[in-house]
């Protein structure tokens, strides 16, 4: 069979066999869509946005835009939507579309939409520090606790994340989502996020459906999942598929791991995750984690802790979002994160560990200007959410940062008393 084009042109995987169904107006509504979630600014030529929700996925894959994408990508040409990836490689960074999926001579001749990237909601089991409404239903909980104590206001400027509730909408019932479950013979890899997707009862719907109609053991199963729903129920469902590559996302272990993901068990997690490598399905262990102050000194002792399920495994790490937050590691002094990086460096990590990646964060905080005003916002979150939660980050964290944030505490009030 001949190859597919190479990617160090132009050519990406996702115009020729993917879609996003990922945003969605107040009314469950489909308000965009692109071949990739990278695809920011993607102009839907010849498909006015207030008829895009009555689009059809597979009309959407055959329009102008689409066709344009594809025609680009083989021809060397750089379609303007793929910013992203163009500014990648311009610094030299490996881009998203030299991870885009395998596409087949047959595939290329005839592209058709043959996977689905679906975030369906934002309801979620966990209330993660990291995390924003529009991503987790449990956070609208800090969100009341936030009004209440008055800090509503400053929490909106500390992470940009909370400025209002996001209520459950009625993406289920959208024109793209009931198109999904009628043609579950096309759609053979289902990539799902939420919130937590499989704590959805309309994904879980879904996947039964599959079973149902004897689609599931030629379909795929992608999900970004915070693993702590895995239980004997989702293991039954999953098991039916043709196969598993989900992404856990756990950003840290023990007290750190419950402290940043409210509401869940550490050892629950970790039993689940065994539980789930017993299934002949499991294609790759996938694990994200997203550094932010409060994991920062957790890094090696989580590493650890994946090389304690002795599987082949794959790491990414991520920044917190938005970056400017209080918990970014950019808002730490040299002092704090200089021992952390030797550490790291010091471990004999391979390139499923990525540890030039880590580094790479640490040193790009190490090399950001270090303010007091940072300082106070990394407390004020911290302390924030505490007072929300009725917590303390001296019965959570490790103990530098512990010792850290009780000096800018005090700083911080001595501050308020001038």
């Amino acid at each position: 069979m001949k190859k597919q084009p190479e990617k160090d042109n132009t050519f990406c995987g996702y115009p020729f066999k993917e879609m996003t169904l990922k945003l969605w107006n107040e009314e469950g509504k489909l308000k965009s869509t692109s071949p990739c979630c990278m695809m920011l600014n993607f102009d839907h030529t010849g498909i006015p946005l207030y008829r895009l929700a009555s689009h059809r996925p597979d009309w959407i894959f055959d329009s102008k835009p689409w066709k344009r994408l594809r025609k680009d990508a083989l021809q060397g040409i750089r379609n303007p939507a793929c910013k992203v990836c163009w500014d990648m490689e311009d610094r030299g960074q490996p881009s998203y579309r030299m991870f885009s999926p395998e596409v087949s001579v047959e595939e290329l001749k005839n592209p058709k939409v043959r996977t689905i990237d679906l975030t369906l909601s934002n309801v979620c089991n966990l209330a993660c520090r990291m995390c924003d409404v529009s991503s987790s239903n449990q956070l609208n909980k800090d969100y009341d606790k936030f009004v209440e104590q008055g800090t509503k206001e400053e929490i909106q400027n500390i992470t940009s994340g909370f400025t209002h509730k996001y209520p459950r909408r009625n993406q289920h019932l959208s024109r793209q989502f009931r198109w999904l479950q009628k043609n579950t013979s096309e759609i053979t890899t289902i990539r799902a996020s939420g919130g937590e997707p499989f704590y959805d009862k309309h994904v879980m719907n879904l996947l039964n459906l599959y079973i149902q109609k004897g689609n599931a053991p030629s379909t795929s199963l992608e999900f970004h999942t915070n693993g702590t729903v895995i239980d004997d129920r989702v293991i039954n469902v999953i098991s039916k598929f043709k196969s598993n590559a989900h992404t856990f996302s756990v950003d840290g272990t023990g007290k750190t791991y419950e402290y940043i993901r409210h509401n869940a068990d550490f050892q629950v997690l970790d039993n689940n995750i065994r539980k789930y490598l017993t299934l002949d399905n499991v294609e790759v262990l996938d694990f994200n984690y997203v550094i932010s102050a409060h994991n920062l000194h957790n890094i090696v002792d989580w590493v650890k802790w994946i090389h304690s399920f002795d599987t082949e495994f794959r790491l990414a790490w991520s920044d917190v979002y938005p970056v400017y937050r209080g918990i970014h590691i950019g808002h730490l002094p040299t002092k704090i994160l200089k021992p952390v990086y030797d550490e790291i460096e010091a471990q004999d990590w391979g390139w499923r560990e990525q540890k030039d990646s880590v580094l790479k964060f640490i040193k790009l905080a190490m090399d950001q200007p270090f303010t007091k005003e940072g300082a106070m916002k990394l407390y004020r979150e911290t302390e924030i959410f505490d007072m929300s939660r009725n917590q303390s980050y001296k019965n959570f964290l490790y103990h530098p940062m512990v010792e850290y944030l009780t000096s800018v505490k005090q700083k911080y009030l001595t501050k308020i008393k001038k």
